[in-house]
C-alpha cells in the first residue's frame, strides 16, 4: 500500500495521469517512452557510447550523439530525495566511502492504469534487446513490480561519483535546495575521493503555467516539495553498468535527469487526511530534528543531534546498555545556546570525534605492533629450542658413530698383529729353506 493519505483520490489521480501523459505525448512525443519511434528500427535512430567511466549510454543519432533522453508520467509511489534526513559515516578501512558511493536520488513511479506508462514499461524490453545486440553481450534488466494500480518503474542517480571514475568532469557545487544544512558539503570536503559532477545533477521543476498551445512552462522548485501521491513527469537516460563477477554482462539502468511536479496529490473533499501508516500526529511545539550519525571503527555510533528550535541540545551516544526501543545509551547531554546548524559547529564536532578515533586507532595499532613483536620473539625462541634439540641429537649420533669406529679400529689392530705374526713365520721358514739349499 502506498504511503498516501486515506483521502487520496485514486480515480482523480488516474484521470490526471492520463491527461498529462496525453499532453506530453502531443507536445514532447519525441521523448515520451512508449511513443517515440515505437514502430521503427532503433538502430536507425540510436547508438551506444561510453562516457569514459565504465558506463555506456544510449545516444541520439539525430542530435549529434547526445544522450537519448526519455520521459514517463505517473504517480510518485516512493522517493529518496534530498535533503537527507540522516547521514552515516563509516570509520573503517575506507572512511565513509560506502555511504557516499551509494547515496542516491531515487523515485518509484506507478502507472495508475496509464496506457502510455504501460506501453513504456513494455518498450524497455525492446530497448534492452537493442543494447544487447549493439554491445554483443548479455544485458539484464530489473523487472518492474506489479501493483493494483499498474506497473512501477524505479529511476535513480547517485549523489556522488568517485573521482577516479570522473577525472575530467567539472565539479558542481551543491545548491541550498539540495543541502540546506551544509551536511553533504562537509562530508564531501572530508572525503576527497568523491565529487558531485554533471552526471549526478538532477533538475527539480514544477508547472508554472500552460500556454494556449498546451505546452506548459516549468520553473525550478525544491526537491523537498515532492510528496508521495504527486503526479510527476520523470526524464531519464538509459545506461549499461558492468555486472561484477558475472562475466562480460551488463545491467540496464534508468538514470534520473529531471523530475517535474505536474500536479500535487489529488484528495477527496470532506475526508480526513489521516495517513495509512501510524496514528494521527500529536500536537508539538518542537520542529523536526535533523541528525548526523558518525560511525566508529568498532561499529557503533556517535550521534550529533541538533534541533532547529530555540532550545538547542547535543547528545553524544555510545553502544551498549540501550534503553527500550533504542540501541544507544546517552552518556552526555548538554544544553547550548548557539546554533549547531552552522558549518563551523558541525565541523568542530566532526573534527573532535575524528581526533578521538585517530588516537584510539593509534593505540590499537601500537598494541598490535607489541603483540606482533611478542609473537616474533616467541617464534625465534621456539626456533632456537628446535635447533638446540636437533644439535644434541646430531652430537649423540656422532658419538655413537665414533664408538662404532673405535670398536672396529681395535678389531683391525688385532687382525693386523696376527697378520704380522703369520708374515714373520713365513719369512723365517723361507730363510731356513734358503740356508738349506745353499748348504
Amino acid at each position: 500500500m502506498a504511503p498516501v493519505p486515506v483521502n487520496y483520490d485514486f480515480g482523480k489521480a488516474a484521470a490526471i495521469v492520463a491527461a498529462v501523459a496525453a499532453r506530453r505525448s502531443n507536445v514532447e512525443g519525441h521523448h515520451v517512452l512508449g511513443v517515440y519511434k515505437k514502430d521503427c528500427d532503433l538502430h536507425d535512430v540510436m547508438d551506444v557510447a561510453s562516457n569514459g567511466n565504465n558506463l555506456k549510454f544510449a545516444t541520439d543519432l539525430a542530435n549529434e550523439g547526445a544522450e537519448m533522453q526519455y520521459e514517463v508520467t505517473g504517480v510518485l509511489w516512493a522517493k529518496d530525495l534530498p535533503p537527507p534526513s540522516t547521514v552515516r559515516i563509516n570509520y573503517g578501512s575506507r572512511p565513509d566511502s560506502t555511504t557516499l558511493r551509494f547515496m542516491k536520488q531515487s523515485v518509484t513511479l506507478v502507472a495508475m492504469q496509464s496506457h502510455v506508462f504501460e506501453e513504456g514499461a513494455k518498450e524497455l524490453e525492446r530497448l534492452r534487446n537493442f543494447f544487447a545486440r549493439t554491445v554483443g553481450v548479455n544485458v539484464a534488466i530489473f523487472n518492474a513490480a506489479k501493483t493494483l494500480h499498474g506497473s512501477t518503474m524505479d529511476i535513480a542517480t547517485r549523489m556522488f561519483t568517485s573521482s577516479k571514475d570522473a577525472p575530467e568532469e567539472e565539479h558542481i557545487s551543491l545548491s541550498a535546495d539540495i543541502d540546506p544544512d551544509g551536511v553533504l558539503r562537509l562530508l564531501l570536503e572530508s572525503e576527497p575521493g568523491f565529487v558531485h559532477c554533471m552526471d549526478n545533477h538532477v533538475d527539480y521543476l514544477r508547472v508554472a503555467s500552460e500556454s494556449s498551445s498546451g505546452k506548459p512552462t516549468y520553473m525550478p522548485c525544491r526537491p523537498a516539495r515532492f510528496r508521495e501521491g504527486d503526479i510527476v513527469t520523470c526524464t531519464f537516460v538509459l545506461a549499461l553498468v558492468p555486472r561484477k563477477g558475472r562475466g562480460n554482462g551488463y545491467t540496464m539502468i534508468k538514470v534520473l535527469r529531471q523530475l517535474a511536479l505536474e500536479h500535487e496529490m489529488p484528495t477527496q473533499d470532506g475526508v480526513a487526511s489521516d495517513h495509512f501508516n501510524g496514528s494521527p500526529p500529536r500536537p508539538s511545539l518542537k520542529r523536526p530534528r535533523k541528525v548526523v550519525d558518525l560511525r566508529r571503527a568498532h561499529g557503533g555510533y556517535i550521534d550529533v543531534a541538533y534541533a532547529v528550535h530555540s532550545k538547542k541540545q547535543i547528545a553524544v551516544m555510545k553502544p551498549g546498555g540501550a534503553p527500550r526501543g533504542s540501541r544507544f545509551k546517552p552518556i552526555v547531554v548538554k544544553s547550548i545556546g548557539q546554533d549547531l546548524t552552522s558549518n563551523a559547529r558541525l565541523q568542530k564536532a566532526i573534527d573532535d570525534r575524528e581526533t578521538l578515533i585517530m588516537d584510539a586507532q593509534r593505540k590499537i595499532k601500537a598494541l598490535k605492533d607489541d603483540k606482533k613483536s611478542i609473537r616474533r620473539a616467541e617464534r625465534d625462541r621456539d626456533r632456537a629450542i628446535t635447533n638446540e634439540r636437533r644439535a644434541r641429537e646430531e652430537v649423540k649420533r656422532l658419538l655413537t658413530v665414533n664408538k662404532d669406529l673405535s670398536t672396529k679400529n681395535r678389531e683391525l689392530q688385532v687382525k693386523y698383529a696376527k697378520l704380522k705374526d703369520v708374515l714373520k713365520g713365513i719369512e723365517e721358514t723361507a730363510r731356513v729353506a734358503h740356508a738349506a739349499k745353499e748348504a
